[in-house]
């Protein structure tokens, strides 16, 4: 496997991004700087000219209009004056003049030429440039004039600086029109972008110092995590991750790396144990195995029937064990396909306790059985059996000094329902909802069964839950264990009643 360099790691990953989001909106911004920046400009500063206009004509045929007109020329630093083409009359209506105002230098055929101009557009406002020489201020003859709307950006002059005055008309009391001039000088905007240029630089810097901050901020939860996680494959189950990283997705994968964690260690515990219990399982029947067959080779008076059985019996309890264990393999990986049948418990629970009875004279056991109802279902008849045979095996293991064991089968409307009962010592309630795990035994003293692997919960679990059915566990301790399933009369139904 390829190593990952630190060049690949999240925090390098993070603070690239950072650079080129920044990159890309410093290079944004120098852009609308050198481009569109006096456009921007020349757009805001007409906006305020039609602003100031709009103020001074509503306020014209009122007793207000020369504070208003002094007002707005202040507020949007603008000249203004009204030309009256009847009988060429120029009234300023700024107090003051503001800085580079051309509009007081146009003659009065200067102010017709506008006002004509105006009027012949057939609009109630145009906007223009005016370009004045120092030698000749004042427009001649409209020459220098050069008329542009304010959304034709092709018309503007090439300087980045300018005089523009723009003319609106303002109808008067008797009907006819004066001609209200709006002037601003536009400033040049070489220095302010100089200026800006300055301030960029320093905001790039600024910004890739913190973007190294936060990748760094960042990326400790998940450079930490990594770090952590590394153990856990080490096999160091006991390694916790930090849950309060600062942000929802690094506590998300915190807490579940946490959980894997604990997963992991109660199946590397259960892996544990159970190795501890199949080699016990194991290394009993096959010492006795090979006691009985030294003697037997020994001694020729000892080849005895008892010698012989005990030899068969050994084996097949290494059969049973072996056959369990594939059996647990098969259905937890999902190879084992339910062949359903029409079957009666009640008959298949005489047959199994047959098998059970010599088992049970030789070793003192009592099993008593209990039927009430129809015992028909639906079922795969050798999965169920070996599901019972395993809860019988399990009470005679764990029963008590009574060595009795109880069975029963009740007949429902929708199920049939088979509870086996023993007398032992009983499971703590925090214990109850852990013994149908793999490999788990309630007590830390393994028990040799009395006949199968004594692996058999996990395989009752796996049969009910592919019928449909149910299963579950009753105890108190000192009172013994009751163990039940309940199949659905018809494979794979709901099972409806209680």
């Amino acid at each position: 496997m390829k190593a990952v360099s630190k060049e690949n790691g999240a925090k390098s990953k993070i603070f690239f991004c950072f650079v080129v989001f920044t990159a890309v909106t410093l290079v944004l911004l120098v852009v609308l700087q050198v481009f569109f920046l006096k456009y921007i400009y020349r757009s805001i500063k007409i906006g305020e000219m039609r602003e100031a206009a709009s103020e001074v004509a509503s306020a014209y045929n009122e007793d207000r209009f020369y504070s208003v007109a002094d007002k707005a020329s202040d507020k949007y630093g603008v000249c203004m004056q009204i030309f009256d083409p009847a009988n060429g009359d120029r009234k300023r209506l700024s107090a003051t003049v503001t800085a580079g105002c051309m509009l007081y230098d146009l003659s009065g055929n200067d102010c017709m030429t506008i006002y004509m101009k105006v009027l012949g557009s057939g609009k109630k406002v145009s906007v223009y440039d005016l370009n004045v020489t120092p030698e000749r201020p004042g427009l001649r003859d409209g020459q220098r004039m050069q008329s542009a709307e304010i959304s034709d950006f092709s018309l503007f002059s090439g300087s980045e600086q300018g005089n523009v005055v723009l003319a609106r008309l303002i109808e008067t009391e008797s009907g006819d029109n004066v001609l209200l001039m709006v002037n601003a000088y536009l400033t040049p905007v070489s220095t302010v972008t100089g200026t800006i240029g300055v301030i960029i630089a320093v905001i790039s810097v600024i910004l890739v110092v913190l973007a190294a901050v936060m990748a760094g901020n960042i990326a400790k939860p998940l450079i930490r995590m990594n770090n952590r996680a590394k153990l856990l494959g080490e096999g160091n189950y006991d390694v916790r991750f930090d849950e309060n990283a600062g942000y929802r997705e690094a506590d998300e994968l915190a807490s579940t790396l946490n959980r894997a964690a604990s997963e992991l260690s109660k199946v590397d515990e259960l892996r544990r144990e159970l190795i501890a219990n199949l080699s016990h399982d194991l290394r009993t029947p096959l010492t006795l195995i090979s006691g009985y067959s030294e003697i037997m080779r020994d001694i020729p008076g000892e080849v005895t029937p008892e010698n012989l059985q005990t030899i068969i019996d050994e084996v097949g309890r290494l059969s049973s064990l072996v056959n369990d264990m594939l059996e647990v393999s098969k259905i937890q990986s999902g190879n084992v396909t339910p062949h359903p049948e029409d079957i009666d418990l009640s008959e298949e629970l005489d047959r199994i306790l047959q098998t059970y009875k010599t088992l049970a004279g030789r070793m003192g056991y009592e099993i008593i059985l209990e039927k009430s109802g129809d015992g028909r279902v639906c079922a795969d008849r050798s999965l169920i059996v070996r599901a019972i045979m395993n809860l019988i095996n399990n009470a005679m293991t764990y029963t008590g000094e009574d060595k009795k064991v109880i069975v029963r089968m009740t007949g429902r409307e929708s199920a049939v329902r088979v509870e086996v009962s023993d007398s032992g010592a009983g499971i703590p309630p925090e214990k109850l909802n852990l013994i149908w795990d793999r490999y788990y035994k309630v007590d830390s003293e393994h028990k040799r069964a009395q006949q199968g692997s004594g692996l058999g919960l996990s395989i009752v679990k796996s049969a009910l839950t592919m019928h449909g059915g149910k299963y579950g566990v009753r105890s108190r301790e000192g009172s013994g264990t009751t163990f039940w399933i309940e199949l659905p009369r018809d494979f794979g139904s709901e099972i409806t009643d209680k």
